[in-house]
């Protein structure tokens, strides 16, 4: 059985990337959004690691872990200095998140899961809240909130 929502969740996640590259391929204007079939490969994987820790199954748990951390690989369009901050824990998260499972840790993988999801509804208000994103950590100048400039690597002091 549990394989079985692991392969249903990976051929819709497959499917929907097919279907969205079929679309992009006859008509770029209809290609429906990347990011968000991303998104929702994302919510899958991290719904089957809630369900492994409400049945305490750590198999359950980590196979939801792996996928979120091998999604996590995957391309996006919103790249700044912030998002990359959120995806780079996004990864440690999820890779914690499949170790904890691996030695069976229900409570320190309860835990995680919670961080990890704080953690996505943190970089979702970002994503959605902030109209122009920082410039990416390059080295080059950060907007502060008056609009000044300030170089990468000052101190900002209120």
């Amino acid at each position: 059985m549990k394989t079985g929502t692991y392969l249903f969740v990976g051929t819709l996640i497959a499917g929907a990337l097919i279907t969205t590259w079929q679309l992009g391929a006859a008509d770029p204007a209809a290609r429906p959004n990347e990011d968000a079939i991303l998104m929702r490969a994302k919510l899958a994987a991290s719904q089957q690691a809630l369900e492994g820790l409400m049945a305490g199954d750590c198999d359950l748990i980590g196979r939801g872990a792996r996928q979120l951390r091998d999604i996590e690989h995957w391309s996006t369009s919103k790249r700044d200095a912030v998002y990359d901050h959120y995806s780079a824990e996004f990864r440690r998260l999820s890779e914690k998140l499949v170790h904890l499972a691996e030695e069976e840790n229900l409570e320190g993988a309860l835990f995680t899961y919670q961080y990890l999801t704080s953690t996505c509804v943190n970089c979702h208000q970002y994503v959605r809240d902030v109209p122009q994103a920082l410039p990416k950590a390059d080295g080059g100048p950060l907007p502060t909130d008056a609009g000044t400039v300030v170089p990468a690597g000052a101190e900002l002091r209120n």
